[in-house]
């Protein structure tokens, strides 16, 4: 019992010594400042109190204090809060199947809160149709799946809004099905 007090001891005083161990500071040629706790012929022995903390300083602004004669700085003006649009496609729902052998798509949406300009329609990434109000009525569409999307633009072409895409299957009767 009496060696493992010894040992731990030892062991306590050797991890102290290394903890206040000397540092030196080192400089090359070059500049460059090397900190070491290697004594070296070059190197010189750096008391605690020249060893700088990582702390930065600064200091607090007093609010409302102007020293007189000095003139206030213009504050830049408080930025007026932008509307958020929501635009929505209200028919056909996502997903939906469209079975018209004419081809004929009706796509009507909303958009939250009101707001003028131009709305486009596009139908698998390109723009089909454009109007003031968001109610298309499209012919000739293809069958298969297709991805419908409507856009407000304002006056100089800056997108406003835009929804979110809707996936729709259109389903059309094939020539080659006719019956003789």
């Amino acid at each position: 019992m009496t060696h493992i007090v010894r040992y731990l001891l030892l062991i306590f005083l050797v991890v102290s010594a290394a903890a206040y161990a000397t540092i030196y500071k080192r400089t090359l040629e070059d500049g460059t400042v090397i900190y070491t706790d290697i004594p070296t012929p070059d190197a010189v022995p750096v008391e605690e109190n020249q060893l700088q903390q990582n702390v930065i300083e600064t200091s607090k602004p007093s609010i409302g204090a102007v020293k007189s004669g000095a003139t206030k700085t213009p504050q830049a003006p408080i930025p007026t809060p932008k509307k958020i649009y929501k635009l929505t496609i209200t028919h056909p729902q996502p997903e939906a199947t469209i079975r018209n052998n004419a081809g004929a798509l009706t796509v009507s949406g909303k958009i939250t809160p009101n707001a003028g300009g131009l709305f486009q329609l596009l139908i698998d990434g390109e723009v089909m149709a454009s109007a003031n109000q968001p109610q298309f009525q499209l012919e000739g569409i293809n069958r298969g799946a297709h991805k419908i999307q409507l856009r407000l633009m304002d006056n100089k072409g800056k997108l406003i809004a835009s929804s979110p895409i809707h996936q729709v299957y259109f389903h059309r009767a094939s020539a080659l099905n006719q019956a003789n």
